[in-house]
């Protein structure tokens, strides 16, 4: 029965004559025939309005049952909702929406905002050593939209299945300076021998033919061409003839400290390389002021001469 209950009375067929009994014949919808004998007009009047009251509260009668189902499906939807989103991850964020298909499944569309990982980008120096980073953009994950398309039957999930992706918010890539000087050019900050061979002549003053003299450094004699090794890592900032030194080749180690190697017969390395601890740098000679044949080596740090063997390993 519906709120037109009394609509479906419309095969009624009522005869009426002024002081004779009225019957009223009718052949209802619901396959049921009615019969009823009534003796006046008045009579008539409120068997159709009892009518009209049973089609209203059948109407609301059926409407009410059809809204305790749909919040019995909302609140199935509600403990669904609630159990996924109680097993999302931390990072994870979730919309929904649903709607009732025609069996009375939900179907729930779910859309998970996951992060996105950020990528690495190496910038490659030549001035920062081997294994130096230098993080000069931080690296910020993106968010990617994710569709999750499920049927939900009497509070199971029976069906589900993976909708459109879309990229929310791009992931801003790390940026990273990576040295690739090597690290060998690093100065040790302990020295080693420049020539592996006796001292003739050390660091203070000293009598020279004759004279008394200040020695600045110490002097190591060997046959002309025997190589010479740079005494720690650095920079070769001098190559060149300078006066009583006769051909000097300086090294810059760093903090103000510097290694001289005098007398060469020649270079090994130019001005402005880098060498190695132990590198070849040149060759014992006789040029500028000298007696023989010998390397004149000395370690100024801060504009001043110190005695090399302070420096150098005891043998």
């Amino acid at each position: 029965m519906t709120f037109f209950f009394s609509l479906m009375m419309y095969y009624i067929t009522i005869f009426v004559n002024k002081g004779e009994k009225i019957i009223l014949t009718s052949k209802p919808v619901l396959s049921r025939r009615i019969k009823t004998i009534a003796t006046n007009k008045f009579t008539l009047f409120a068997i159709a309005l009892l009518c009209l009251l049973v089609g209203i509260t059948a109407h609301f009668s059926s409407n009410t049952r059809q809204l305790q189902e749909a919040s019995a499906q909302h609140d199935t939807y509600d403990a669904y909702e609630y159990s996924i989103l109680s097993s999302l991850e931390i990072d994870d964020f979730v919309d929904f929406s649903y709607g009732l298909d025609y069996d009375g499944a939900i179907a729930i569309t779910e859309v998970h905002y996951i992060l996105v990982d950020y990528e690495r980008e190496n910038i490659e120096c030549d001035i920062t050593f081997i294994g130096t980073e230098i993080v000069v953009v931080e690296g910020v994950p993106g968010v990617e939209a994710v569709e999750i398309v499920s049927e939900v039957y009497n509070g199971v999930q029976v069906a589900s299945e993976v909708g459109n992706r879309s990229l929310v918010v791009p992931p801003q890539n790390l940026q990273v300076i990576v040295g690739t000087r090597d690290s060998a050019y690093v100065p040790s900050g302990v020295m080693i021998w420049p020539l592996d061979r006796p001292v003739s002549s050390g660091f203070g003053n000293r009598v020279v033919l004759g004279r008394s003299e200040f020695h600045s450094g110490i002097d190591i004699p060997a046959p002309t061409g025997t190589p010479i090794v740079a005494a720690d890592a650095g920079t070769v900032v001098f190559a060149a003839s300078r006066g009583n030194f006769g051909l000097l080749l300086v090294i810059c180690h760093g903090d103000g400290l510097y290694t001289y190697y005098a007398h060469l017969s020649r270079f090994g390395v130019t001005v402005g390389q880098e060498v190695r601890q132990g590198q070849t740098i040149g060759y014992v000679g006789t040029t500028g002021r000298v007696t023989g044949p010998h390397l004149h080596f000395e370690v100024v740090q801060g504009g001043r001469r110190l005695n090399p063997m302070n420096f150098l390993p005891r043998r």
